[in-house]
């Protein structure tokens, strides 16, 4: 079974969070409001789950208060095709496969406001679930005698699993309602049918509604 928590996921995710914690004397950044609704769309890559492949999303949040903001996230992890071919006996096995998976969950962005700063890090926590969809077709061809007799089988499956995820990122505030996010975090899933997907690198922009 691969580690959970990849490296190349989790060192983005420690910096961001070691960026946060110096921060804590810090007085309110500009553009940093009570009140107001974002909204982003993102982009970035997955790792661990079918080696890495893109992804992107959107997520809308509150403001409570200037550093704490409830949100809620969906991002949609597009399927790649995949073939195997195995040979044994005289049986050979062609198949084809895509596993599209989509992540739906809800948390928190912890904000710490910078002074004078257009840069804020942040913390996030989240819960929710994680949802695919595997599809493939076999290919099945035995020779008996010179003669190849082939048959084909389709088949399907649908997993869902809860998760909590975890890590880190930054805003960069352009202006008062626009800006641009990066982000990275792991995820833990409850059941550990997904157990190697560990995580995600994404980046994008949002938008502030007063």
């Amino acid at each position: 079974m691969k580690p959970l928590i990849s490296s190349r996921v989790v060192a983005p995710a420690l910096i961001l969070i070691a960026a946060i914690a110096p921060c804590g004397r810090a007085q309110d950044a500009p553009s940093v409001r009570t009140g107001t609704v974002e909204i982003g769309g993102f982009a970035g890559v997955s790792d661990g789950l079918d080696h890495f492949r893109i992804m992107g999303g959107g997520n809308v949040s509150y403001g409570v208060t200037k550093w704490l903001l409830p949100y809620g996230e969906f991002s949609y992890f597009p399927a790649i095709a995949r073939s195997l071919n195995v040979n044994s006996g005289g049986l050979t096995q062609n198949i084809t496969y895509d596993v599209p998976l989509y992540d739906l969950h809800a948390g928190v962005h912890l904000r710490i406001p910078i002074k004078e700063s257009k840069v804020v890090p942040y913390g996030v926590f989240g819960v929710g679930i994680i949802r695919s969809s595997f599809n493939g077709n076999a290919t099945f061809t035995f020779t008996q005698n010179g003669v190849p007799t082939s048959s084909q089988k389709s088949f399907s499956d649908k997993n869902t699993d809860g998760a909590v995820n975890f890590g880190g990122g930054l805003r960069y505030y352009v202006n008062e309602k626009f800006g641009f996010r990066f982000e990275a975090k792991v995820y833990r899933p409850f059941s550990g049918l997904y157990d190697n997907f560990v995580g995600k690198i994404e980046g994008g922009i949002f938008y502030q509604l007063h």
